[in-house]
Order: C-alpha cells, then structure tokens, then sequence
C-alpha cells in the first residue's frame, strides 16, 4: 500500500513538473529584468526597484557615475575622511540642484566584525554623520531619512582586509 501511495505521488509530481515547464509569462521576464543589477564602472548602484519609476532609476545611475553614491569609513569609526567630504559636497551639489529628487535615504553598513547590535548602532552613527553633512550643506533635512543594515547588507563577499574595507559604507539613494 505504501509503495502505490508513494509511486501515486512521485508520478503526480512528475506530471505537473512538466506542465509548468514552459508557462514562463512575460509579467516574470520583467520581474527577473526588474531585479537585476544596474552598474556603473563595475560597482553595484542599487537593485532595479520595481517601486520606483525610471526617472529615479536613472538619476540614481546618473549620480553614481557623475558624482558617486557611497563613502567608505575607518574600522569601528563614523568619522568623514577629506575623501567622504569631498564625495558628500559632490553628492549635496548634485541633490540640490538635480530636478526629481524628492527624498534621500542614507544606508549605514558595516563589515562582519563585532556583534549584530553593536553594528546596527555603528551603521546608525554612520548614516547619521552623513546626514549631518549634508544638511549643513544646504540638503533640506526633511528631505533625507537614514537606516543601518550593520553587517546585514554586505557589497562585498569575503573574510579578507579589503572586503572589511569595502563594506564600511555609506550609501546615498536617490528616491
């Protein structure tokens, strides 16, 4: 009896393998094209966001290839270096005076070391320094949000120095 069960069942699932093959529609082409992702010189500008409308899109890769979209912070510290500023004025310029730029978020990120919650909270302290930065620069403060992924959102995948270094950032999106 559970030979006949079991054989009932692997030959339903069979079946309905097959029928499914080929029923790709063209709603989950464009997701797949949907959630690729845009880059520019080789660096990962953010996942297509079906949320969002081209324009966006477009000047999110428009900023990072004219200006840049991220900073890079020391080990264990939320201190700009001359390079973040001068990048973040680049970014502010670009902020204020591009038409379609509603609101920004600013991304806090660390690398793998320390716990998860000491991380959040450096991510945070990240995210905020830049903010400050850019307001005193002229961007309305109303207009930007922050949040900290700490460790949860790597760019780069590794144990090594350079992925540590790669993945204490700042990420500026346009939205």
């Amino acid at each position: 009896m559970f030979k006949q069960v079991s054989l009932a069942v692997a030959s339903i699932m069979v079946l309905s393998a097959c029928a499914s093959k080929n029923s790709v529609n063209e709603s989950s082409l464009e997701m797949s094209k949907a959630n690729e992702m845009s880059s520019v010189d080789g660096r990962n500008v953010g996942m297509m966001d079906a949320s969002i409308d081209v324009e966006t899109q477009e000047l999110r890769e428009d900023m990072a290839a004219q200006v840049g979209d991220r900073i890079f912070f020391d080990f264990d510290s939320a201190s700009l270096s001359a390079e973040a500023r001068a990048t973040l004025n680049a970014i502010a310029d670009y902020i204020v005076t591009s038409d379609g730029v509603d609101t920004v978020t600013i991304e806090g990120h660390c690398d793998e070391r320390g716990t998860r919650e000491y991380n959040l909270a450096l991510g945070d302290r990240r995210a905020v320094s830049i903010k400050k930065y850019l307001v005193g620069l002229g961007v309305d403060a109303s207009q930007i949000s922050t949040i900290s992924y700490g460790k949860d959102k790597p760019a780069y995948q590794g144990h090594t120095a350079e992925s540590w270094a790669k993945n204490r950032r700042g990420v500026i999106v346009l939205n």
